[in-house]
């Protein structure tokens, strides 16, 4: 039996797991990332967060570590560019120093989302299909595509960043800077904004539960308050969320008419929406895409939670070279 450990790098935690060739998760370990601390002393805890779940197992029988991390990635060469949330790792070698500090053992990285994504196609709502589309619904939206079997990143290993694809030119800014893109109308930072929008018009609706509670304090607003305010039928929450499924509706629209999927798989908080997500964004989805791709598509929620960025890792370097 061979094993990988898979890493999943997070703002505020890192989370390593020791995985086996059927994708089972044997040990996990969390440390706390300490971003702040310095790109160094993160890696350290990275390396400590390995060794912990590797304890029983012969180094020989590890075949590497795969990473999840957040930003712009070049796999291949093992750097991040660029990440929201590691403000100075720019240009970093992660792949290179995480590997020093287990006395050169193989390490890949990948985007966040393509890692999920990995998961997804290996054990998730994706397996046993070759073309799939992956959107992770949070603070922003990730999204990984994997196409005829093999994980699409662009001719610099960049893509896909289907969360900034352009939804409309009159929209709000997308912390990406442009106007209009899917995560400035769709994401949870998106249902915040909206909910802040509507609580401070005069017009506002004074039936609602969101207007009482927060309109002096909405700062204080999340997106869970949102979801939960519509379940009790607040008619603000419904507008907002009815709102973003619409523009979500549209986006995966593109995405269909473009890639062809036989299944685009939703993660992250906003996906445990359940069929208050699903039920309106599949009948939306179906009013908008090509008649002819009417039916050959599925739109399904994750299968695998927070082990996702695990079970990618692990994939990520147990297969990188068969997928080479």
């Amino acid at each position: 039996m061979k094993y990988s450990v898979g890493v999943d790098l997070g703002g505020t935690n890192i989370v390593a797991g020791l995985v086996n060739e059927d994708g089972k998760i044997l040990k996990k370990s969390r440390f706390k990332t300490r971003v702040m601390e310095g790109f160094d002393k993160v890696v350290s805890r990275m390396a400590m967060a390995v060794k912990e779940v590797a304890t029983d197992v012969a180094q020989q029988d590890i075949i590497g570590v795969g990473i999840g991390s957040p930003g712009s990635i070049e796999s291949d060469k093992g750097i991040v560019y660029v990440s929201p949330n590691f403000p100075d790792w720019i240009n970093v070698p992660l792949g290179e120093t995480l590997s020093d500090k287990l006395d050169g053992m193989k390490v890949k990285i990948g985007n966040d989302a393509n890692v999920i994504t990995l998961a997804e196609y290996w054990k998730g709502a994706g397996k046993g299909k070759d073309n799939i589309v992956c959107l992770t619904l949070g603070t922003g939206i990730g999204s990984g595509v994997v196409l005829n079997g093999k994980l699409y990143t662009g001719s610099n290993g960049l893509a896909p960043e289907l969360g900034h694809m352009s939804i409309t030119e009159n929209g709000p800014i997308c912390g990406c800077g442009q106007i209009g893109c899917l995560e400035a109308l769709a994401s949870a930072t998106a249902i915040i904004r909206r909910t802040k929008e509507l609580l401070s018009s005069s017009h506002s609706d004074f039936r609602s539960s969101l207007r009482r509670k927060y309109r002096t304090s909405p700062d204080e607003i999340e997106a869970k308050d949102v979801f939960e305010a519509d379940r009790e039928g607040d008619p603000i929450a419904r507008q907002v969320i009815d709102e973003a499924i619409k523009y979500l509706a549209i986006g995966i629209k593109n995405i269909i008419n473009i890639f062809n999927p036989q299944v685009v798989i939703l993660t992250g908080g906003m996906a445990n929406a359940g069929n208050r997500l699903l039920i309106p964004l599949r009948e939306e989805v179906k009013r908008r895409v090509i008649p002819s791709f009417v039916n050959t598509y599925e739109i399904l929620p994750g299968e695998l939670g927070d082990n996702a960025g695990i079970i990618g890792g692990a994939y990520l370097v147990s297969s990188y070279d068969e997928r080479k």
